[in-house]
């Protein structure tokens, strides 16, 4: 199951929450698109004065929403589609801005930073997208995830509350910056958008998160189907659409488990299929959102430095076969350079986290695919009932939900 309908998607039946979210997802899309178009095709429109003009910073950042909102909506079916689909969109705005009339002009920086945009936005939702199978683990917490997000933004209410964070992020961000974050390289208009944004994608992120908390535990309550939201009545298994409900999460073995003493019935409880036994897994599992806030804030802090001196390098008199790209690049002015900063950095932090996450996917899955009393690899067993014991030591091991998702059952009752 993915946040987005794919082509293999079953087709949600008309008026549940699944059906629902992919009509105000996609509404939102086109509505952003429109919004874009009429700004950048607005005669003789300009933000900013000369030397201080957060053009390319906008450009970025409305590509990196469109290409998302296009993804999740649906309207491209697959990452590399909504790729192609948004670098039409870039090249169709800027060749229609020669129109006669708008006194505007095609910029092929723009472009450049459209392009950047729809990479930088591509590289995240493949970082943060569907674990691979065999983390069967993540595969059962991504599902309840993305079901929870898309509850969540099922209702026209809720998007109104999101688009109210980000305009609450905007006005206390930007307006942060420009007055705290004055300085003699960095104009106050350029420095206001960057807060702006940082401060609307923060809101944002803040405000979705806390609502896919509350979702999630809406779908173990009310007994909601994983596939189209709707709730399943208590004495069915699966829902008419075929999907099944959410199932509580348990929450980790005892204390005694943890230390390998058996309990005081003489049994062992099975291992938690919710919970990781690692500082790091325990974090990023609890807390999704601080892996990427994290490694963002390590990343800028060492790539500002060597971005930084690639400036200072610039301005010296170099020769060699890059002497051109590395003079355009120092030669561009303060605020386009930032955009290219921020992708650059964007793109790396992307590709770190989506490493990371994968390690810490695929170690859940390993501790949790061993006994949890002697450590015997259990893989190469296929428990069906929760009643499932260790051939080494007798234990109880994995439940039944194990097995469902080591057989490839993903649709199951996380």
């Amino acid at each position: 199951m993915s946040l987005a309908p794919t082509p293999s998607s079953p087709i949600a039946p008309q008026g549940t929450p699944a059906w629902w979210y992919v009509r105000w997802s996609r509404m939102a899309a086109v509505s952003a698109t429109l919004f874009f178009l009429a700004g950048t095709h607005y005669p003789k429109l300009t933000i900013g004065v000369p030397g201080d003009g957060p053009d390319k910073l906008l450009h970025l950042t409305a590509f990196v929403v469109l290409t998302v909102l296009f993804r999740i909506s649906g309207l491209a079916s697959t990452i590399p589609r909504a790729i192609g689909l948004m670098t039409l969109l870039a090249i169709f705005d800027e060749t229609t801005q020669e129109l006669p009339g708008l006194n505007r002009s095609f910029d092929p920086v723009d472009l450049v930073a459209d392009v950047l945009g729809i990479l930088l936005a591509a590289a995240w939702m493949k970082a943060l997208g569907p674990p691979s199978p065999r983390d069967w683990i993540a595969v059962c917490r991504y599902e309840r995830m993305t079901a929870g997000l898309r509850l969540l933004l099922s209702r026209f209410m809720n998007w109104c509350h999101v688009a109210i964070a980000a305009a609450f992020g905007v006005l206390v961000g930007g307006t942060m910056l420009a007055v705290i974050g004055r300085n003699p390289v960095v104009g106050p208009v350029t420095m206001f958008v960057v807060g702006a944004i940082v401060g609307a994608f923060a809101a944002m992120i803040a405000a979705v998160e806390a609502g896919r908390r509350q979702m999630e535990q809406r779908l173990e309550r009310d007994r909601r189907c994983l596939l189209c939201l709707d709730s399943i009545p208590a004495d069915e298994a699966r829902c008419a659409c075929g999907g099944r409900p959410a199932m509580p999460r348990s929450h980790g073995p005892t204390d005694a488990g943890r230390r390998g003493d058996p309990p005081a019935g003489g049994r062992r409880e099975a291992p938690s299929v919710g919970i990781p036994r690692g500082l790091v897994d325990r974090l990023t599992s609890r807390y999704p959102v601080l892996l990427p806030t994290l490694t963002i804030v390590v990343m800028v802090s060492i790539l500002g430095v060597i971005l930084d001196l690639l400036h200072v390098f610039t301005s010296f008199q170099i020769g060699g076969p890059g002497r051109g790209v590395v003079k355009w690049f120092g030669d561009l002015p303060v605020a386009d350079a930032m955009a290219f900063d921020a992708a650059i950095l964007g793109l790396i932090a992307a590709g770190t986290v989506g490493v990371l996450r994968r390690w810490s996917n695929r170690r859940l899955a390993d501790s949790q695919s061993r006994c949890p009393a002697c450590g015997y690899d259990l893989r190469h067993l296929a428990p069906r009932t929760a009643d499932s014991i260790c051939p080494e030591c007798g234990a109880p091991v994995a439940p039944a939900i194990a097995a469902e998702r080591m057989s490839g059952d993903h649709g199951g009752a996380c």
